[in-house]
């Protein structure tokens, strides 16, 4: 799924498709620990890798991009 590479919303939707078949499937416990999952892999991508890539590519400091 390429809804990642979409900032903000790209992550939010791309774990809402990762949540939302799981209750159906696997029951209400296992949509909570994806969930958590998808916002444990989220916070450390958005705030150390990002920042990263975004200083190479742009040539910034990584408290310029940092929110």
């Amino acid at each position: 799924m390429f809804a990642a590479f979409v900032p903000i919303v790209g992550a939010v939707a791309a774990g809402a498709v990762a949540v939302h078949p799981t209750p159906v499937t696997a029951g209400p416990t296992a949509a909570i620990i994806v969930a958590a999952v998808a916002v444990v892999v989220q916070r450390p991508d958005n705030d150390l890798l990002a920042p990263v890539v975004h200083r190479k590519i742009l040539q910034l400091h990584p408290l310029v991009i940092a929110r």
